[in-house]
């Protein structure tokens, strides 16, 4: 099993998105991707269809080439980590469980 991510876009209470991320990928590291992501972004909605549009380079275990790397999570579930984007563009890892 690979490390499990949330990610809620948006400010506390507010979430537009949250989306998921489960990679056990050698070559993809889904919070580095993530914090790249925000700075290439230019808001929230950007952010959300620059992290859909990522893709696996290769097949290892479950995770398949050309499969997505993040999806949109509709029911937030286990999780390693759980980072917010907040509607400022900052990133904020968060501890126990989160609510949209």
């Amino acid at each position: 099993m690979g490390e499990r991510i949330n990610i809620y876009v948006g400010d506390v209470g507010r979430a537009g998105a949250v989306l998921f991320s489960n990679s056990c990928h050698p070559e993809v590291d889904a919070e580095q991707i993530l914090r790249s992501a925000v700075k290439e972004s230019i808001g929230p909605t950007s952010l959300v269809a620059n992290l859909l549009a990522r893709k696996y380079p290769s097949t290892v275990g479950s995770n398949f080439e050309g499969s997505r790397v993040f999806s949109v999570d509709l029911e937030p579930g286990d999780h390693e980590k759980v980072f917010r984007v907040t509607s400022s563009m900052a990133v904020v890892e968060e501890t126990g469980d989160c609510a949209g």
